[in-house]
């Protein structure tokens, strides 16, 4: 019988293998590499665990080493032949093969791009875990700076808003938490959330607390829901919010397709304070 992850895991001590195998292929669908899950506390007499062969940026570079030889090792594949290109073998590696050799190579070279933009990102990732600070009880951030829980508490940080599809809390038992699940897309509808992310800020705010605002980098959905906020509180336009929290934390750069959101966003609150200003007149 072919022992399994866990048999394996438990008679080496290896417990947290399969979890971290999972958060950095995570990682790599996101095109960033968050901090890995904090060991298991080790027991008096329990085997020790491969978590300290590596530390977390050695651990990146090595699985972005084993993706990069995979892709070399891998055979491009043999495409059928329609009943036409068999009867004209000249025809048929120009007619057939090439189009498909030209897609899968294709498909390759987006991965390794992929690859790259990843140990580009994880370079600046490992210095970027304190929070920017925009305006009293609102902060902005990566998901370094979400999982750095003792600077948090110490800027009085209560409540936690994730604007990313595939990232858990870090610390549910210490923060309220609010998760918006979109991708980074310039087709992604942001606009529809908002209000509630808005509201949510506003309850932090209420309490006593501060907010987090964070994704993946802390340079576009988290920008754009911080952005909005700014736009929809303090009447500020898009160039004035957005200058403001460039001037805080420089990164900062919503895709094109959030940037016509807030586009929209700001003609429509144009056309409430027209429509305001004629009824008072």
């Amino acid at each position: 019988m072919k022992p399994t992850n866990s048999s394996i895991c438990a008679r080496t001590g290896l417990r947290g293998c399969a979890e971290e195998r999972k958060f950095y292929y995570l990682a790599l669908f996101e095109h960033i590499l968050p901090s890995p899950p904090p060991p298991s506390p080790k027991k008096p007499g329990e085997p020790c665990s491969c978590n300290f062969l590596f530390n977390p940026f050695q651990r990146f570079v090595f699985f972005f080493f084993v993706n990069l030889f995979l892709l070399w090792r891998i055979r491009i594949p043999s495409f059928p032949m329609s009943s036409r290109d068999r009867g004209s073998p000249s025809s048929s590696s120009s007619s057939s093969s090439l189009p498909g050799i030209e897609k899968y190579n294709e498909k390759v070279k987006n991965q390794i791009q992929a690859l790259v933009r990843v140990i580009k990102v994880a370079r600046t990732y490992r210095d970027d875990n304190v929070p920017s600070l925009i305006e009293q009880g609102l902060y902005l951030g990566s998901v370094a700076a979400a999982s750095n829980k003792n600077v948090l508490k110490s800027y009085n940080v209560t409540h936690i808003l994730t604007v990313a599809s595939s990232l858990r809390p870090a610390h549910p038992d210490d923060f309220v938490y609010k998760v918006v699940r979109v991708v980074d897309k310039e087709d992604t509808n942001l606009e529809m959330y908002f209000d509630e992310c808005v509201d949510f800020i506003d309850e932090a705010k209420r309490q006593g607390g501060s907010v987090l605002v964070h994704c993946f980098v802390g340079k576009s959905r988290s920008v754009t829901i911080v952005v909005a906020y700014l736009m929809k509180k303090h009447g500020m336009t898009l160039a004035q919010a957005l200058q403001h929290v460039k001037s805080k934390r420089p990164v900062a750069s919503p895709n094109a397709g959030f940037i016509r959101q807030l586009q929209d966003l700001e003609k429509s609150m144009q056309g409430k304070q027209v429509t305001i200003a004629q009824c008072q007149a």
